[in-house]
């Protein structure tokens, strides 16, 4: 999901007032929450598109240049994601929970990743990695 649009609308919104073009899809499995989504976006009138899809599942590579994701799956899914379903990436931000130590140092034996990692501002237990590359070993 979108996680309520959380980073995403932030990033447009600051992307909007520092008259950046940006372009930022937000992709959102439940129509529900993609019509509100949609909602908001028409609101603030945000350079956002809302695809209304199971990234998991959706047979049609996604490409961009950023990727973000927050509480979405664990490392591993995101990692073998990342490696089938998109393509084009500049770089990857992904906010890990307080198993994202572990789940990177895991992730680390089955893959070659060049990242920067910072501690979260929202949670001493958190951390959030830059990817910049990535590759199976």
């Amino acid at each position: 999901g979108s996680g309520a649009g959380f980073p995403g609308l932030i990033i447009a919104i600051l992307a909007k007032d520092r008259k950046i073009n940006l372009k930022v899809k937000l992709i959102e499995k439940s129509p529900k929450k993609a019509s509100f989504l949609r909602e908001i976006v028409n609101y603030l009138n945000l350079n956002v598109e809302v695809l209304n899809i199971n990234a998991l599942t959706h047979a049609k590579k996604l490409e961009a240049d950023l990727i973000v994701a927050r509480a979405f799956k664990p490392l591993k899914i995101i990692l073998q994601f990342l490696d089938k379903n998109t393509e084009n990436w500049k770089k990857v931000f992904l906010f890990l929970g307080k198993t994202g130590q572990d789940e990177l140092l895991q992730a680390s034996k089955s893959w070659h990743i060049k990242y920067k990692q910072r501690m979260s501002v929202t949670s001493n237990d958190s951390i959030v990695i830059e990817i910049n590359k990535l590759t199976k070993k």
